[in-house]
């Protein structure tokens, strides 16, 4: 396991207001929005639907920091959104059911959704203790500019392929669609159906820094895991 990179060192620090600062590759077209803090444009989610509301405010400008401050649960069964709140957060929609069905049945249950960051110029979002997104793709498109994903988990997108053949679902954790000037820094990242971070359309000046990937190796996964479900739920379907 490699620990270290040669020829540097390393500074742990905790948190301060500093952590919303920008010290990476992608100073040169992320802003510092360290003064935002503890202003009007800075916003604390504890609910799903408090983060909607925030991504909506964040398009016309009033929030340009978003501070993660409960695990969120964005499956698209899990919202239940009404009609009027569809139609309010259109930017988030179900995602399509796998071809097959799906193979692991907390997936089933919570469904999945897409999440699609659009029009907005400058947005940070952040959680101070490392707070999980389950369920949900995030999709930068190209009229996003500007914007950084820190110290989050991103986790329940995975489930078994049972076909061999095909991939039977496109899930990732975060797409970046053409968006430009993006830094996801300290983030972690299980397995998701594709892949976890994908790149695509054109986007530019994209920084992936101190994250984690993939999971350790465990012969007795967690009961709630999506690789325990998914195996279980297959080898009683077989049997």
């Amino acid at each position: 396991m490699i620990d270290s990179i040669p020829n540097t060192t390393r500074d742990v620090k905790e948190y301060s207001n500093r952590f919303l600062s920008v010290t990476g590759f992608a100073s040169l077209g992320v802003k510092d929005r360290s003064g935002y803090y503890e202003t009007s444009y800075y916003r604390k989610v504890k609910t799903e639907r408090e983060f909607l509301q925030a991504v909506l405010d964040a398009k016309n400008g009033s929030v340009k920091v978003m501070e993660i401050a409960k695990d969120l649960n964005l499956g698209w069964k899990e919202l239940n959104l009404s009609s009027e709140e569809a139609k309010k957060y259109s930017f988030i929609t179900k995602y399509r059911d796998p071809m097959n069905g799906f193979t692991n049945p907390t997936l089933a249950s919570s469904g999945v959704s897409q999440l699609s960051i659009a029009d907005i110029d400058g947005l940070t979002i952040f959680s101070k203790k490392g707070k999980t997104i389950k369920h949900a793709e995030i999709k930068l498109q190209r009229s996003e500019n500007d914007v950084v994903l820190r110290n989050l988990n991103f986790d329940g997108m995975w489930q078994w392929d049972d076909t061999g053949k095909h991939k039977e679902a496109g899930w990732a954790y975060i797409k970046v669609n053409g968006a430009n000037n993006v830094w996801i820094d300290h983030c972690k990242f299980s397995i998701a159906a594709d892949g976890l971070i994908d790149t695509e359309n054109g986007g530019s000046n994209i920084t992936i820094s101190w994250s984690e990937f993939g999971l350790p190796a465990n012969e007795n996964p967690p009961e709630n895991s999506d690789i325990y479900q998914s195996i279980q739920y297959m080898e009683e379907k077989y049997t």
